[in-house]
């Protein structure tokens, strides 16, 4: 809707806002000082009036243009236009909405509409035209035109915050209260209707935020094309889960229903696919893990889709997903389901593709930030295979274009990385197993031979890297340097070295070895000994009360957060504004995933700075010169995706510029 509304108050209005304190008689500016006091002094039904127009407000449902005419007087029009997107009414009337003057009063109404003859579909021309050059502030020369935006914030901050849910009870209660038993029959029938339309509306899914953004309405017209199957590759904080429940959001306004299966490597995971689908309003949602007892819901799912086509989701880990139990239900869900798969590229996996390769429901969504699975060509055909997709993929949205398009999703960023060292006893083991993966060299691929030997070997030599000494000392210094630089380390958020990767195809929660925990203590009790100001925390397997621990992180109330792989698993901490990332990985998609994290918008942060140690060689030796290269472009291939987009990306590679120089690598053709 939109007003173009007289700048008078009522005299109600106007007496409640003198004795409120404003002793202006002409009331040509809205005086909102003592809103509080006025919204005290109404009764409920007026209460929940300004709290359904605060809603509007926010969902810019409504809109106001107030004017004053430059002559005496008041704009005193009681006209209007009312479409519905074919046909339009215009009407002109003499009558207020008082009791006398719609029941008592001799008023005139005059009605034009456009499927009449050509003078009515004229005159609304004429009216539209006028209303449009009064709406947009084209009659100043009549009028003045006073600007509504305050009284819109007073009235949203005071009465705001109520969803559509909580009004519409509130409509339901008021409703009942005012409208008794005794009431005439006619009264009592539009009660019962309007609490029947109430209900409908309240059970009804919806977009829980004002719109889908345009690329996440593209996303869903590109996958229809692709025959309703396809993956959507969007960078990390894009918002991948509302563009999938989107996508289910229409299909149910097409065909009366949803049911839909979702796949997620972790139980947090779970819990935040539940939580948006619960924004959606959807129902029924059942969640299969290792932490729920999921066979007797699904058991009665299965039963009642025999007799009756029933709305639901169901929600499971891969690890629950593949096991010999819940693939005994697969074959009793309905065709049409639609499949989310989260993470998707776990959907290439051994365990997962050949669980999943032959299901009979045809309607697929990949979601994924990285889509090729590295080292793996079978598995990303075969994954690409199902969902009838392969990269550039029916729809994807770079971290690029939601760095620097419009509007910019999220945050721009500094990036500075800072060279580790290895140390000599560090170098000369890693050298020793360079040496003894040498014989494992396929000589016509010139990659390494797959097996058990050769993986314990790689992750071997991951290990000296991921635990290198010096990249604690270097730790410190950045922490004091940010220290001193800021005076405090509020919203710094530390990936601490890893001790072993996680097989979400084994368990769907990361535990923290041994290991993992002498790690993440080391690198914690440096951050305490900054100064004894700074409150840090743990963020891990361990950790009970999560939702606590992000909230008082965002509140400023614990400093910074020290975490492994739990901050991976999907979790929104848009506060973070300094990051540290101790955790040297070559993997694309966990480098992304974890630059995502931290990118993420919020109304108070401006920028993101990241801090990323780069481990490199201490000696340049001859004899190992390839197998130091080798390490060194393991390393730099992160630096290059993650300079590339950062607003210092010019000088961000000046600190490495010797190692480059030495090994022949140009930063800019690095490919991530």
């Amino acid at each position: 809707m939109r007003l173009v509304t007289n700048h008078f108050y009522t005299t109600n209005d106007k007496s409640a806002l003198i004795q409120a304190g404003n002793n202006s008689v002409d009331v040509l500016e809205f005086s909102t000082q003592n809103i509080i006091q006025i919204k005290e002094a109404l009764g409920s039904c007026g209460t929940h009036f300004f709290n359904c127009l605060a809603w509007l407000i926010a969902e810019k449902r409504i809109q106001f243009t107030i004017i004053r005419p430059k002559s005496n007087g008041i704009s005193h029009y009681k006209s209007g236009l009312i479409c519905d997107g074919e046909h339009k009414i215009e009407f002109t009337g003499s009558c207020n909405f008082t009791y006398s003057g719609l029941v008592t009063n001799q008023e005139s109404l005059q009605i034009n509409k456009s499927f009449d003859n050509g003078q009515a579909i004229r005159a609304i021309e004429e009216f539209e035209s006028e209303f449009e050059a009064f709406f947009s502030g084209q009659k100043s020369d009549q009028v003045d035109y006073i600007d509504a935006k305050h009284l819109e914030e007073v009235i949203t901050n005071h009465f705001g915050g109520k969803g559509i849910e909580e009004l519409l009870e509130d409509e339901l209660r008021l409703i009942n209260q005012n409208v008794s038993t005794g009431s005439p029959a006619r009264i009592l029938n539009k009660k019962q209707k309007l609490n029947d339309l109430i209900d409908q509306v309240l059970r009804e899914p919806r977009f829980p935020y004002d719109s889908p953004r345009e690329y996440q309405v593209e996303a869903y017209e590109a996958w229809k094309k692709n025959n309703r199957k396809g993956i959507f590759a969007m960078a990390t904080g894009t918002g991948k889960t509302l563009t999938a429940l989107n996508c289910l959001l229409e299909e149910y306004r097409s065909i009366g229903h949803y049911r839909a299966l979702i796949l997620v490597p972790t139980i947090a995971l779970v819990e935040q696919w539940k939580e948006e689908c619960n924004n959606f309003n959807f129902k029924n949602i059942i969640t299969a893990s290792s932490k729920s007892n999921w066979t007797k819901d699904l058991s009665f799912l299965a039963t009642i889709n025999r007799y009756k086509s029933t709305s639901f989701i169901l929600i499971t880990t891969y690890a629950s997903f593949i096991k010999t139990k819940f693939q005994g239900y697969l074959n009793t869900l309905p065709e049409d389901l639609l499949l989310i798969a989260d993470e998707a590229h776990n959907v290439g996996a051994p365990q997962v593709i050949r669980k999943i390769e032959f299901i009979k429901q045809q309607r697929r969504i990949g979601l994924s930030a990285t889509v090729e699975r590295k080292y793996d060509d079978e598995g990303s055909k075969r994954l690409g295979r199902f969902f009838n997709d392969s990269p550039p993929c029916c729809y994807s949205y770079s971290m690029e274009k939601a760095i620097k398009g419009k509007p910019q999703v999220l945050c721009s960023y500094y990036y500075y990385p800072v060279p580790v060292k290895l140390t000599d006893i560090e170098l000369e083991a890693y050298l020793k197993i360079t040496k003894q993966l040498t014989k494992f060299i396929d000589g016509k691929t010139g990659k390494y031979r797959t097996g058990q030997a050769v993986e314990m070997l790689l992750l071997k030599r991951k290990r000296i890297v991921h635990k290198a000494t010096n990249k604690a000392v270097v730790f410190k210094r950045i922490l004091q340097t940010e220290f001193e630089r800021r005076g405090n380390l509020k919203y710094t958020l530390v990936y601490v070295p890893e001790g072993q990767h996680p097989n979400y195809f084994e368990t769907d929660e990361y535990q923290e070895t041994s290991e993992d925990t002498s790690l993440i203590n080391q690198y914690t009790k440096i951050v305490m000994d900054i100064d004894e100001s700074i409150f840090v925390q743990q963020y891990t397997a361990k950790t009970t009360d999560r939702e606590e621990v992000l909230r008082q992180f965002a509140s400023g109330e614990i400093d910074a957060l020290c975490s492994m792989k739990c901050l991976d698993e999907g979790v929104d901490i848009p506060r973070a504004e300094l990051a540290i990332f101790c955790a040297s990985t070559g993997n694309p998609r966990q480098f992304i995933q974890r630059r995502g994290r931290i990118l993420r918008k919020h109304p108070d942060k401006m920028l993101a700075t990241i801090y990323d140690l780069v481990v490199t060689p201490q000696t340049f030796d001859q004899t190992s010169f390839s197998a130091e290269k080798s390490l060194v472009l393991s390393e730099l291939r992160r630096v290059a995706n993650f300079s590339r987009l950062a607003i210092n990306s010019l000088d961000s590679f000046e600190k490495l510029e010797h190692i480059l120089e030495y090994y022949d690598i140009n930063l800019h053709t690095i490919q991530s």
